[in-house]
């Protein structure tokens, strides 16, 4: 997925350098980066269930485009409320990217409560590229389905997960790009935490959960 990094110039990573950090948690925000030396863009993050960032974004099937490229983890179990992202004011609404364990052979990724694409080859570790854009639903650029719903929820969609109500269930899924609505978000570390970058208006959004993001190998200097 190192092809998702190559519109990003020299010139705009060097605006990087006062990109201020989003920690809600913390509820506080830096442009200082003189602690932060060893930085860099990573290929992935993967959360092993207890990471996940908010992304802002109210929850709605009116955000477009909704694109993530992602990887199922080796080993791990996916139930009905296993989300790679996704929001909603109760468990029976709301609207994400689902996946769905399949009698434990594949995995069905759908939007919503909708399963539309088999994975068949569930032991294995491999991204995939999931878009929803002007009502069509297409992975890996095969395949597509319609919309029948829509709704605004008072929820903000959470990634590496789905928001319910304002509480968070995390999801182990590897994260190499994704873009909802506004943001436009690649996987980079700080030292060795990771974070998801805005590369339109260069936030830094942080894990909300606990724990640390695993990280994928380095693609790129984050600072230079």
């Amino acid at each position: 997925m190192k092809h998702f990094l190559l519109f990003l110039s020299a010139a705009f990573a060097l605006t990087l350098f006062s990109a201020p950090i989003r920690d809600d948690m913390a509820g506080r925000q830096t442009s200082d980066t003189s602690d932060r030396p060893n930085a860099a863009f990573v290929e992935y993050l993967e959360s092993t269930g207890t990471q996940w960032i908010d992304t802002g974004i109210t929850a709605s099937t009116a955000v477009r485009p909704m694109r993530v490229a992602f990887a199922a983890i080796q080993n791990k179990t996916y139930g009905d409320s296993s989300y790679i992202f996704g929001g909603g004011d109760s468990a029976s609404s709301g609207y994400g990217f689902r996946l769905r364990e399949n009698k434990g052979s594949s995995i069905s990724v759908g939007y919503g409560w909708s399963n539309v694409f088999t994975l068949w080859n569930r032991p294995h570790v491999e991204p995939y590229d999931v878009v929803q854009q002007d009502w069509y639903f297409t992975l890996n650029g095969y395949g597509w389905n319609t919309l029948s719903f829509s709704g605004t929820y008072s929820v903000t969609y959470a990634l590496f997960g789905r928001n319910v109500g304002g509480v968070v269930s995390p999801c182990p899924i590897r994260i190499y790009y994704a873009q909802i609505g506004e943001l436009d978000l690649l996987p980079v570390r700080i030292g060795n935490e990771g974070f998801m970058l805005d590369t339109v208006s260069g936030e830094l959004f942080a894990n909300q959960g606990t724990g640390s993001f695993i990280l994928g190998p380095d693609v790129a200097p984050f600072y230079q």
